[in-house]
């Protein structure tokens, strides 16, 4: 195997760097987060890239095109965990994109694309409670109030973000052109298990779909069943409304290029939806997405320290990506 151990390896390293010792915590714009970048970075830059923190803290590694006018496609995840997380969620799909570079880079091969790699620096929300700051941000969706968001310590976003060393000021130059970016398409750990129960929860109702009016007319029957609960029972109820984001369709033809690329790898094609949030559903603002699922082992935890997955998983993965990407005809082009 060229890549699979080497996923892992450094999926260990970054495991490593962590807020909370024994336990993988890694939030927004903490010394951890820099030190997890700083990794990063050089990972990408020995694979053949350009790269480098951006305004937000986001780490972008650039393998560009022979023609500087090529479009560009664009991957990644992100390097934040929630409190107590797996080793894999999030950095896998930073780490088989920089490996699929890394091979294309030794074989002296530039894509008739320029490829984008993106360390988000934010999506789980643990620090300041919004989540997917960084691809709301490159997806021309982050509301400027948010930097007025304070932590548990009392800490403005825009203040974190000024200790960290970005930029609160430039965050409207990092919205991508959509003319310019022909795709989005991020490799993600895919947990089969409906939900993790974690140690402690407070009472909240978490309401998923990948069709918006079943969403909200789930959302209206629950709160009326709710108010109706309540007043049986005589006691007063307060409905409060924390966070809700619409579905993100994948693109028809981006699905049925990234299942070439798995039917090429000798590997059984399988669709399935996605209850989790992602980058991706962000980056639809800007370019047609698709996601590439690899299996997590323990009955598909994840967020979990049980967290795993296989060197031979990872391979497979990378090869897919790596098809996808040396497939990829930049000419077509679906709703952008």
């Amino acid at each position: 195997m060229r890549h699979g151990p080497t996923i892992l390896e450094q999926a260990e390293i970054l495991g490593a760097i962590t807020q909370d010792p024994g336990r993988v915590t890694r939030t927004y714009l903490t010394p951890q987060h820099r030190a997890a970048g700083e990794r990063i970075m050089a990972w990408m830059r020995d694979a053949g890239m350009a790269a480098a923190f951006d305004a937000l803290g986001n780490v972008v590694g650039r393998y560009a095109a022979a023609d500087p006018e090529a479009p560009i496609v664009m991957t990644g995840s992100h390097m934040d965990s929630v409190v107590n997380a797996g080793k894999y969620d999030g950095v896998f799909g930073i780490l088989t994109a920089i490996a699929c570079v890394r091979d294309l880079h030794a074989r002296g091969k530039r894509l008739p694309v320029t490829f984008e790699v993106i360390a988000f620096g934010d999506e789980e929300g643990v620090r300041f409670g919004v989540t997917l700051i960084g691809s709301k941000t490159l997806g021309g969706n982050f509301d400027p109030a948010y930097l007025d968001r304070k932590d548990a310590d009392g800490i403005t976003l825009r203040d974190a973000l000024r200790n960290f060393g970005g930029d609160p000021d430039a965050l409207a130059s990092l919205v991508r052109d959509p003319r310019k970016v022909a795709a989005f398409v991020e490799s993600h750990m895919g947990g089969g298990a409906i939900n993790v129960i974690p140690g402690e929860v407070e009472f909240s109702v978490d309401l998923r779909s990948g069709d918006d009016a079943k969403r909200l007319a789930a959302l209206a029957a629950v709160e009326a069943e709710c108010a109706a609960i309540a007043a049986r029972r005589g006691v007063a109820l307060t409905w409060e409304p924390f966070f809700h984001v619409a579905a993100a369709p994948c693109d028809p033809r981006l699905q049925a290029r990234l299942a070439a690329s798995i039917a090429a790898q000798g590997c059984a094609v399988r669709y399935l939806p996605s209850g989790a949030g992602h980058d991706a559903m962000e980056m639809v603002r800007i370019a047609p997405i698709a996601m590439l699922f690899v299996r997590c082992g323990n009955g598909g935890i994840s967020h979990n320290p049980l967290e795993t997955m296989t060197a031979e998983d990872a391979e497979t993965a990378t090869a897919v990506l790596l098809h996808f990407l040396e497939h990829f005809e930049p000419a077509a082009r679906s709703g952008h």
